[in-house]
């Protein structure tokens, strides 16, 4: 069979039983970037949430998933990775960066199985089995192969390190990104949009007693996108404390317009408008 080198990555595939328990894993009726946060493990760190459905079907926004003039875009970016692995770019619907780098990707979408498993075959990928018969892991025929996964319409690539770490959320071994308090706040106020950031805070944080913070970009119309983000203090007090700091950084910023910021208890939210033109995939 034919083998490829690729980049230093390890691929998990979780092969998903219809029939398995514990499926809540995905679905549930929530926004797709909480439903996100359920795959992925606690430990994240740095959370990135894209709607390429909305990136693809919008007139105004498709330049950013595949624009002819620049390769700084969805397709330019993920695109050749997946086709590599048998799957069509246009079959993805939701795309995440995750797992305790924030290096894991995860696509989610409508995935021709069979095609994908072909794929892997011919390129020497060879399958493990959890204890759990649900899940399924592939394994190229060198460390530094590359595959891909799935479970059910999920697909997920991700370094060594972070393939069991995703297998023990989905058995529910592990808990998820959801179950932190902190990341889960802040994503509850942020709307999807096309775009959905959460990072907890590094050390030492950029404002006084920090614990997390995100941002959303949401279509305003054909020429503005509105942004939405909220940060997370350890107390109302330390809130209260950074408000015009933060008002005044995002006022320093020449993309944006029409700041406005407001605390409540243990929370600052800013909004503000940009430019479609001033929009980058990154």
């Amino acid at each position: 069979m034919k083998s490829r080198k690729i980049v230093a990555v390890t691929l998990l595939v979780l092969a998903l039983l219809i029939t398995a328990p514990g499926c809540a894993w995905w679905g549930g009726g929530e926004k797709p970037s909480l439903e996100m946060l359920k795959i992925m493990p606690k430990e994240t760190t740095s959370f990135i949430y894209w709607n390429i459905e909305a990136l693809r079907d919008n007139k105004d926004l498709a330049k950013f998933y595949d624009n002819p003039k620049s390769k700084d875009d969805w397709m330019g970016k993920e695109g050749e990775q997946l086709k590599s692995f048998g799957i069509e770019p246009p079959s993805v619907d939701y795309f995440a960066c995750g797992g305790e780098q924030g290096t894991t990707k995860v696509f989610m979408g409508n995935f021709d199985h069979k095609y994908i498993k072909d794929a892997l075959l011919d390129l020497d990928y060879e399958m493990q089995s959890y204890p759990n018969e649900a899940a399924k892991k592939w394994i190229g025929p060198s460390e530094e192969d590359k595959a891909v996964g799935l479970i059910k319409d999920i697909v997920i690539i991700g370094d060594g390190n972070s393939v069991d770490d995703f297998n023990d959320v989905f058995t529910g071994d592990k808990s998820s990104l959801q179950d932190d308090e902190y990341a889960k706040g802040i994503a509850e106020r942020l709307p999807s949009g096309i775009l959905v950031m959460v990072m907890k805070a590094e050390e030492p944080p950029k404002y006084h007693r920090l614990l997390a913070w995100g941002v959303s970009y949401e279509r305003e119309d054909e020429d503005m996108l509105r942004l939405k983000a909220a940060y997370r203090f350890d107390g109302k007090g330390f809130a209260e404390e950074s408000l015009l700091e933060i008002k005044d950084d995002w006022e320093s910023e020449r993309d944006y317009y029409k700041v406005e910021a407001k605390h409540k208890d243990e929370f600052v939210e800013v909004t503000a408008l940009m430019a479609t033109k001033n929009f980058l995939y990154f």
